[in-house]
C-alpha cells in the first residue's frame, strides 16, 4: 500500500520540482538584460527577414502580372491582326514566320502562353533558389533546348549571398543565439558555487538544468517558430485552411527540434567539467563545423563523386546537336530531290 501510493505521487512531485525549478529560473531571467537582448535581437532578424521574403514576392507577383499582361496583349494583337486579313483589309505577310494564320509561328512566337507555380503558404520564409530562375515560363512550340538557355540575370554577387529569410535566420543565427544563452548554464553554476548547493538538495540535476535550459531560450525559441505566423497572414492565407495549419505545424516542428539539437549539444559540453571560456570556443567551433563546414564539405564530395557538367560544355553540345540536325535535314532533302 505504501509502494502504490509513493508511484502515485511520484508524477506529482516531478510536476511540483518543474513548476518550483522554472519559477527560480523565471525570476533571475526576468532580471537579465543578456536574455531579453537575446530575444530582441532575434526578433528584429525575424521581423527583417520577413519583410525581405515579402518583398521578393512583391517583385514575383509583379513579374508575372507583367507577363500575363504582355501576353494578353500579343493576343489581342494577333486577333486583330487575324480580323483584319480575313476581312481583306490587309493582305496576309508573304514571310510564313510573320502569318497569323500560321499555327507554327503563332505557336513559337505571339500565341505562346505563359505559366507559373503559385507560391507556397510559406514562401515569404524560404525564398531559396527562387531568385535563380524567371517567375514564369513561356510554352511555345519551339524545340526542346530552348529550355536550357531561361535563366534569370541578376546581381551574382546577391546570388552568391543568397536572401536573408526566415529559413536563413533559423539555420545560422538561431543556434548562434542559442548557444549564447546556454554555454555556460552548468559551467556558470560551477564557478558561482551554487550548483554544490544544488547538488546537496533532494533535487535531481537533470531536470534542474533543462529547466534552465527552457527558461534562458524559451523566448528566442518562441519568436523563431512563431515567424510563420505573420508570413501567413503578410500573403493573406487563411489560417483555417489544412494547408496552412500544416505548414504552420511542420515550421514549429522542425524549429523546435533544431533548437533543441542545439541546446543539447551545448548541455553536453557542459558536462565535460570545463570553464565557460572552453564551452564558449568548443560551442563556436561545433557551429562553424556543423552549419558552414559539413555542407560545404558534402557538396565537394558529391561535386567530386558526380561531377555535373559545366554551362559551357552543354551549349556547345546543344550547338553540336543543331548543326547536326540541320546537316541531316539537308542531306533528306537532296535525297528526295536526286
Amino acid at each position: 500500500m505504501t509502494a502504490r501510493v509513493q508511484r502515485a505521487a511520484a508524477p506529482r512531485a516531478r510536476v511540483g520540482l518543474w513548476r518550483t525549478v522554472l519559477a527560480c529560473e523565471w525570476k533571475l531571467v526576468r532580471v537579465d538584460l543578456g536574455v531579453w537582448l537575446a530575444v530582441l535581437l532575434m526578433a528584429a532578424c525575424v521581423g527583417y527577414a520577413l519583410l525581405s521574403g515579402q518583398q521578393r514576392l512583391s517583385e514575383r507577383a509583379a513579374a508575372v502580372a507583367a507577363a500575363q499582361q504582355e501576353e494578353s496583349h500579343r493576343r489581342e494583337t494577333l486577333l486583330r491582326q487575324v480580323i483584319r486579313i480575313e476581312r481583306g483589309e490587309v493582305t496576309a505577310p508573304a514571310e510564313s514566320f510573320r502569318d497569323p494564320g500560321n499555327p507554327l509561328s503563332v505557336g513559337r512566337g505571339s500565341g505562346a502562353s505563359v505559366v507559373q507555380l503559385a507560391p507556397s503558404p510559406l514562401a515569404a520564409a524560404a525564398i531559396g533558389v527562387s531568385d535563380l530562375y524567371p517567375p514564369t515560363f513561356r510554352v511555345a512550340a519551339g524545340s526542346r533546348d530552348r529550355f536550357l538557355f531561361v535563366d534569370e540575370i541578376a546581381n551574382p554577387t546577391l546570388l552568391a549571398s543568397g536572401s536573408f529569410d526566415l529559413a536563413f535566420v533559423t539555420v545560422f543565427l538561431l543556434p548562434l543565439v542559442l548557444l549564447a544563452l546556454a554555454y555556460n548554464v552548468l559551467s556558470g553554476e560551477r564557478e558561482q558555487g551554487t550548483w554544490a548547493l544544488t547538488l546537496a538538495s533532494s533535487a535531481p540535476p537533470l531536470p534542474v538544468l533543462l529547466a534552465k535550459l527552457l527558461a534562458r531560450s524559451a523566448g528566442v525559441v518562441v519568436v523563431a517558430a512563431g515567424g510563420a505566423v505573420p508570413v501567413l497572414a503578410m500573403q493573406g492565407a487563411p489560417m483555417a485552411t489544412v494547408d496552412a495549419v500544416s505548414a504552420l505545424a511542420a515550421w514549429s516542428g522542425l524549429v523546435l527540434l533544431y533548437a533543441a539539437f542545439w541546446l543539447a549539444l551545448a548541455l553536453w559540453v557542459n558536462s565535460w567539467g570545463r570553464d565557460s571560456a572552453f564551452n564558449a570556443v568548443a560551442l563556436v567551433l561545433a557551429w562553424v563545423m556543423l552549419v558552414l563546414v559539413a555542407p560545404s564539405g558534402i557538396q565537394a564530395v558529391s561535386e567530386a563523386w558526380h561531377p555535373a557538367p559545366a554551362r559551357s560544355e552543354m551549349v556547345l553540345a546543344v550547338r553540336q546537336a543543331a548543326v547536326d540536325v540541320d546537316r541531316d535535314l539537308d542531306a533528306e532533302r537532296a535525297r528526295f530531290r536526286s
